[in-house]
């Protein structure tokens, strides 16, 4: 989102951070393992949800980077790829992905724009 803002205005940055969320991810779901030993028993951190986590990491660099068409691509292609993972609900990354259209929709200033979201978005 930093990289968004106006004065730094570095869509680059931001869908090269859309892709590092996406690979770490793949990374953790793949590295996961089922063994809960205690390592600091003083320290408990409430579980997130894979959807919870997804949301977190998408869903403000999407708001704020509405008027970038790469940026929005990149989210929607990651979200897309993420779901074929099996490890989130599709149906919270269908609602993530509408709310991610709903900024294009407003963020994008021109029909090409908008036309190159669309076919970007189905490619991957």
């Amino acid at each position: 989102s930093k990289a968004l803002s106006p004065g730094i205005n570095d869509p680059g940055t931001a869908v090269e951070i859309i892709a590092r969320l996406e690979r770490l991810f793949w990374d953790c779901w793949s590295s996961v393992s089922d063994d809960r030993d205690i390592v600091f028993d003083r320290l408990y951190l409430k579980p997130l949800g894979n959807e919870t986590l997804v949301d977190i990491a998408f869903r403000d660099i999407a708001r704020d980077g509405a008027g970038f068409v790469d940026v929005l691509i990149g989210i929607s292609n990651a979200l897309k790829q993420l779901s074929e993972t099996k490890k989130v609900n599709n149906d919270q990354v269908a609602d993530l992905q509408a709310a991610i259209d709903q900024f294009a929709e407003a963020g994008l200033k021109t029909e090409a724009e908008r036309e190159r979201y669309q076919e970007g978005r189905m490619r991957r």
